[in-house]
């Protein structure tokens, strides 16, 4: 595979335990906090396993940020709390994502994603050492169709409600696991989007 050229000089591969991929033995967890970015529905996922490619890359780029957690984002904050709350409780999206399995829903890496965009004086906040230069956030982009099931499942309740179609698309969705970012991470609320087309480098499953 191909990559464009990106800032730092990354290994072209990242070594990814396998056993990163069953997720089935990792509690689910709700989030369920009533602000406009506490509710919303991952799958979580077992940090010790994907520490380990954060820490190889971090050791190429050298200013990324991590959360100390990993997980799949399947519900945005802003998807639920801008649409789907309008009709659904968060407890009503877990109950329906845990009646499907969530936690044991298979996902398979794709490719290291890297993601940029230029500062603002919104976004960079009180980095405004960062205003006008290029930040940038890596991933790991999945194929995960199973999730894609579980947004289905979540889109009927939502319109079985009464739900206008036209303002929740569950197959609008670019499933990745956030390694790290150099100041903040990037949305598409950004109009970032964490695509194939931003990969930067292989992952090799051992």
């Amino acid at each position: 595979m191909l990559f464009p050229v990106v800032a730092a000089a990354l290994p072209k591969s990242f070594p990814l335990n396998f056993d990163a991929l069953d997720t089935s033995s990792v509690a689910f967890l709700p989030k369920t906090v009533p602000t406009a970015f506490g509710s919303y529905l991952q799958q979580t996922l077992d940090f010790t396993l994907i520490a380990p490619v954060f820490q190889k890359l971090n050791a190429s780029v050298g200013t990324l940020q991590s959360r100390g957690e990993a997980h799949i984002t399947v519900i945005s904050p802003p998807e639920f709390n801008a649409t789907l709350s309008q009709f659904l409780t968060i407890d009503e999206v877990n109950q329906i994502a845990q009646k499907l399995n969530i936690q044991s829903t298979p996902f398979w890496p794709i490719c290291i994603g890297q993601q940029s965009q230029v500062e603002t004086a919104t976004s960079a906040g009180k980095r405004t050492d960062l205003i006008g230069k290029r930040t940038s956030v890596f991933n790991i982009l999945i194929d995960a169709p199973g999730l894609v099931s579980i947004r289905d499942a979540i889109y009927r309740a939502y319109l079985k409600k009464g739900g206008n179609p036209s303002n929740f698309n569950p197959r609008d969705f670019y499933p990745h696991i956030t390694l790290g970012f150099e100041n903040h991470d990037w949305f598409v609320q950004d109009s970032v989007y964490k695509t194939t087309s931003t990969c930067v480098a292989n992952v090799q499953l051992f």
